[in-house]
């Protein structure tokens, strides 16, 4: 059992995340069958959740592509220490 939120959502998990942005949006779409203030506030609270789940979801990509670009780059990059004089 997962002790922490890194542990449950693992970083790279970008299908769980997605699933769970649709899961909330669609709770809070069925929330629109009920009457009552309960029930809107409950409707933006998961609409506000999917978003920042699906900007959390952005900022990982963006992340891991810009750590691959930059290990790529320095991968290609010759290396500054001149070689020894023999």
């Amino acid at each position: 059992m997962p002790r922490t939120l890194k542990e449950f959502f693992p970083e790279k998990d970008y299908a769980g995340r997605l699933a769970l942005g649709l899961v909330l949006l669609v709770a809070g779409q069925l929330m629109t069958f009920y009457n009552g203030v309960v029930y809107s506030v409950l409707r933006w609270v998961f609409f506000i959740v999917a978003v920042v789940n699906y900007g959390m979801i952005l900022y990982l990509y963006q992340r891991q592509k810009q750590e691959k670009i930059n290990a790529r780059e320095a991968d290609s990059k010759p290396s500054e220490t001149p070689e020894p004089k023999k």
